[in-house]
């Protein structure tokens, strides 16, 4: 039974790290915006 709730607890850890790692993503984005360096949009994969 411990082995389910292993990886229960497995998942919600990697998509907390998957969002963190878009929101550090984001904010280096907006740094590089409000100083001045931008990137052609054709560029940049979503």
């Amino acid at each position: 039974m411990s082995n389910t709730n292993e990886s229960l607890n497995k998942e919600p850890v990697a998509q907390l790290s998957t969002e963190e790692l878009r929101w550090q993503e984001t904010l280096e984005a907006l740094d590089s915006v409000k100083a001045g360096r931008s990137i052609d949009s054709e560029s940049v994969s979503i």
